[in-house]
């Protein structure tokens, strides 16, 4: 390698690795963050609960005990919390995206919430 090309990898290869973490760092803020809907503590105690579900449509969680309320009270419940809500009937129909944060209900005819998901 000659001179001139050392003298160009020397400049430039700093300069890309800057840009790349710029990127990184911009893609995180601006797509990583949970938008303070949580406190760390909240987040870490909703994890530890969360177990492997072989019904319904993702793991359980700590919000299991909302079963058997009405929706409404369950959404406020949740809300307070600043969590996203997401309130399934019998034949409602869902996206299958995947929001960490969000909390489904899914509920019978009644309104009566029948099972609880953290996905």
């Amino acid at each position: 390698m000659n001179n001139k090309t050392k003298n160009r990898v020397i400049f430039v290869l700093p300069v890309v690795v800057a840009l790349v973490v710029v990127g990184v760092v911009l893609f995180f803020v601006l797509f990583g963050g949970t938008n303070g809907a949580a406190t760390a503590t909240e987040t870490a105690d909703a994890g530890e609960a969360m177990s492997a579900s072989s019904e319904g449509m993702g793991p359980s969680c700590a919000f299991d005990f909302l079963v058997g309320l009405k929706s409404d009270v369950a959404e406020t419940q949740i809300a307070s919390l600043g969590r996203p809500i997401r309130v399934l009937g019998p034949d409602s129909m869902a996206t299958q995206d995947y929001s960490a944060e969000r909390i489904n209900l899914m509920v019978d005819a009644d309104g009566v919430v029948q099972s609880v998901n953290c996905q």
